[in-house]
């Protein structure tokens, strides 16, 4: 099954068939020379043609430049060729072809041959690109090619970059979202959780303040990173309003309610194991343990979930209750 071409942003404005992406730019030409651009679109003789696949092609010429490609019979020349476009200096080129290439990555038959084309460096040149479209288009391919575990090997190291542009980017926008999902895809692995151990405090900070969609994807990266010893403490010794607590309300979506329940019962499976309690750690009062295991605050919330009518709600809110003290 091939992931959903969704994320990619909408910058071709059409698409055909199973997944066909139409580019249109003008003008026409990849050289970054002015006067050579002036005397290319002044004639036809320049005009080429490259077929891709059976029935797809890149063509420049006097009246514009399109690039057809098929998203699952991209064959290496022809995407070596998109990935020297996406080298090229002019914005608006690099934005149409970094959606094309996102689109392409969206399809599994293709993350070994954009790897094996050098495609993975090049997508990651653009996370620094002063262009917001760019870099969430780029954001997107790598979380796409983040799927085959040779890409994620790769991907992995830049764990950090991609944590700096969520702390860069506007609350909710797309830009963190797509940045969001990419941590998300990437911390589902061990050894890349203690690489955004300095962004706890922030992602509390997205938990509360974020939209639907923020909480959604920091509740996935929160509940991997609860699962890690190495962060129980990091995690819980984290300042935390008492508005926290406002989370844990029954006019919470129950999606979003049991990915906080997920995310505290996983903590509290962990602050109670043999191996954590004989650490003795000492918390600060203002800490997510004071609030959550310091009173009776917290198991009061609790109390009030009981009669919610999701059970998966329910069961959560009596695992965590049944192991508080």
């Amino acid at each position: 099954m091939e992931a959903n071409l969704g994320p990619c942003s909408n910058n071709m404005g059409l698409l055909s068939g199973m997944g066909a992406a139409y580019l249109l730019y003008n003008p026409i030409n990849i050289s970054t020379n002015t006067e050579d651009q002036d005397r290319r679109t002044s004639s036809n003789e320049h005009c080429s043609c490259v077929e891709v696949g059976n029935s797809h092609m890149i063509q420049a010429d006097a009246s514009g430049f399109t690039i057809t490609s098929s998203c699952d019979d991209m064959d290496a020349q022809h995407l070596r060729r998109l990935l020297a476009i996406k080298q090229n200096p002019n914005p608006t080129l690099k934005a149409l072809i970094g959606t094309s290439i996102c689109r392409l990555a969206a399809f599994s038959a293709n993350h070994e041959l954009i790897r094996s084309q050098g495609g993975i460096s090049i997508i990651v040149e653009s996370l620094n690109d002063p262009l917001t479209e760019i870099k969430v288009d780029a954001l997107n391919a790598l979380n796409f090619l983040s799927n085959n575990v040779t890409n994620r090997e790769i991907i992995q190291e830049y764990v950090h970059q991609v944590r700096k542009l969520v702390s860069a980017a506007i609350l909710d926008s797309e830009l963190q979202l797509a940045a969001l999902r990419l941590l998300s895809n990437l911390l589902h692995y061990h050894q890349n959780q203690v690489k955004v151990k300095r962004s706890i405090p922030e992602f509390f900070e997205l938990l509360q303040k974020g939209s639907a969609q923020t909480k959604a994807q920091v509740l996935n990266i929160f509940s991997n990173l609860s699962t890690n010893l190495e962060l129980t403490f990091d995690i819980l010794n984290t300042r935390v309003p008492p508005s926290f607590l406002l989370l844990f309300n029954t006019c919470i979506p129950p999606d979003i309610l049991k990915g906080h329940l997920t995310f505290v019962a996983n903590l509290n499976e962990i602050r109670r194991s043999p191996h954590y309690e004989s650490a003795q750690q000492e918390y600060n009062e203002e800490s997510l343990f004071a609030l959550l295991f310091g009173g009776s605050q917290f198991s009061n919330k609790l109390f009030s979930l009981m009669t919610h009518p999701d059970n998966g709600v329910f069961l959560l809110t009596t695992k965590i209750l049944s192991k508080l003290q």
